[in-house]
């Protein structure tokens, strides 16, 4: 029989031979236990006494560790997750020129797949080029972001304002307006996966509306937007889609030059310029830049310049003062 002092013995032998880890957050609580393994989708650690098998915890969620052997490649995993860990909690409190960088890096060098901290690092990326009106730059952390999405892990950042919507897939801050982008096509064919038929089904349309070779390509979009955004539950209205929408409609009545309808186009624009300003910056911008063009080519120059300097103090940061990359503007009637 084994004695009071031996079975304290084996009891302590237990303790201090036992794995551990340290979660982040408020309260940084310890958990004793084993740790099976590690790879870039996290820590496997199994609780004692938790009576259940191993759990899978995010790196990006992991203070530290200990453990009875050597893990080298695990610090490094423990390493990278901290990295990840301060890029969140700079976006989240706003410091995205901090942010911004260390997302880049670890979206491009890691070995990101399935996992949580792939949603943290690509969400934070696409809200940091978001952000800074980046459209063409978001398209990848997009994609990656929308099939995360669709694969069910969730977002990592319930405290902001949603990315990416669960029922279309589309970033809400990410109108299509891109699609004209010479070197988006090639981007979109790069993305093949089984696992998303639903995003894969989109990023078809998206290709098929560029490959057309029609000249008008805001009445294809619209057509695809109303696709996409109705498929399911037609009732239910998206404010920032209906302003998308609004934008399509604006822009295929001025290229299609049709007169009888002009009116109602540049009614739209205004729309979009009013409405948009907090839930939609980037096309309310453009939306103000397309009707002071067409504006100024209506002869109303004063009213045209007005919208103009407008735009310039509601937008100090837009890329469209300085470059019109997606063929926004109308100067040359």
């Amino acid at each position: 029989m084994i004695n009071v002092t031996t079975l304290l013995l084996l009891l302590l032998t237990h303790v201090c031979f036992a794995d551990s880890v340290t979660l982040r957050g408020e309260h940084s609580q310890t958990y004793q236990g084993v740790i099976s393994s590690g790879s870039y989708d996290g820590l496997r650690f199994t609780i004692d006494g938790s009576g259940e098998g191993a759990t899978l915890i995010p790196w990006s969620e992991v203070a530290s560790f200990s453990s009875t052997r050597a893990r080298p490649s695990l610090e490094q995993f423990r390493k990278d997750g901290e990295r990840l860990w301060r890029a969140r909690l700079r976006l989240e409190r706003g410091d995205l020129f901090l942010a911004e960088p260390v997302f880049e890096q670890i979206c491009h060098e890691s070995a990101l797949r399935d996992s949580h901290d792939a949603r943290v690092a690509y969400e934070g990326y696409l809200r940091c080029l978001i952000a800074r009106g980046k459209i063409s730059e978001a398209i990848q952390p997009w994609l990656a972001t929308a099939r995360l999405e669709e694969l069910g892990i969730k977002s990592p950042y319930p405290n902001l304002p949603q990315i990416v919507d669960t029922d279309t897939l589309l970033c809400p801050y990410l109108p299509p307006i891109w699609i004209s982008n010479s070197s988006i096509p090639p981007l979109l064919n790069t993305f093949d996966d089984v696992q998303t038929p639903r995003l894969q089904q989109i990023i078809n349309q998206l290709l098929n509306v560029n490959v057309t070779g029609e000249t008008n390509h805001a009445q294809i979009i619209l057509q695809l937007l109303n696709d996409i955004g109705y498929q399911n539950e037609p009732q239910n209205s998206k404010p920032w889609l209906d302003l998308w929408r609004l934008w399509f409609e604006s822009i295929a009545i001025l290229e299609s030059n049709n007169s009888n309808q002009r009116k109602n186009a540049l009614l739209n624009l205004a729309i979009v310029a009013s409405k948009g300003k907090n839930s939609q910056p980037w096309l309310s911008c453009a939306a103000m830049y397309r009707l002071s063009d067409e504006l100024n080519n209506d002869g109303k120059f004063e009213s045209a310049n007005q919208i103009i300097d407008d735009a310039k103090r509601s937008f100090p940061s837009h890329p469209l003062h300085h470059k019109d990359d997606f063929k926004i503007r109308n100067v040359s009637k």
